[in-house]
């Protein structure tokens, strides 16, 4: 393959990714937007009277354990180098200190976590963004694409869920057909098998 054609591909695949980006913040906003709102017509439902916002035990939050996209072992020296090679340029054009703009920063951000875990995705759009050159192996390539297919794969369990079943029906009478069909599929089941 030509370099001229590798990097087309790359760009393809790159702006693949970014649709998929956006496609995952609409989806996480639907949820954070609606999902109370399921809830309490499930337990509406289910006749569970529900607590106050002040009333529940707020745990603390967690650190956020790194969870690495691809194995450190699965990565070649020469794929290592050129990630770190691809966020140090990131690094010079969004450095905190270096920058004053909110959109570098939280691109600095955004690729600091996808180097910290494996996530050569995530650090080659960020890099086409700002104008690095992302040059990349065949099996590089090959990497990003299954990258994109198991980012297409959460997505797609996102719209089989319930919350995105009800929050996608057209009527009331169907939203509540979805409630009900949860409560007696989920927790109706779940319920007889603990008490079974």
């Amino acid at each position: 393959m030509s370099d001229k054609l590798k990097q087309l591909e790359i760009k393809k695949l790159l702006s693949e990714y970014e649709y998929l980006i956006v496609d995952d913040e609409y989806k996480q906003q639907i949820i954070s937007d609606y999902s109370s709102e399921f809830i309490s017509e499930i337990n509406e439902t289910a006749g569970i009277k529900e607590e106050k916002e002040e009333e529940r035990d707020i745990p603390p939050p967690e650190e956020k354990e790194i969870i690495k996209k691809i194995n450190d072992e699965d990565l070649t020296d020469e794929t290592k180098k050129r990630m770190k090679s691809m966020f140090r340029e990131i690094m010079k054009k969004t450095h905190p200190d270096k920058v004053q703009s909110e959109e570098l920063v939280d691109i600095y951000i955004k690729s600091k976590e996808a180097y910290e875990t494996n996530d050569i995705l995530g650090l080659c759009f960020y890099a086409n963004k700002l104008n690095v050159i992302v040059e990349l192996s065949d099996m590089e390539v090959e990497i990003l694409k299954d990258m994109i297919k198991k980012k297409k794969e959460e997505l797609e369990t996102i719209e089989k869920s319930w919350l995105w079943l009800w929050y996608k029906a057209s009527t009331e009478q169907a939203k509540d057909n979805i409630v009900k069909l949860y409560y007696n599929n989920v927790l109706k089941k779940n319920k007889d098998e603990e008490e079974g």
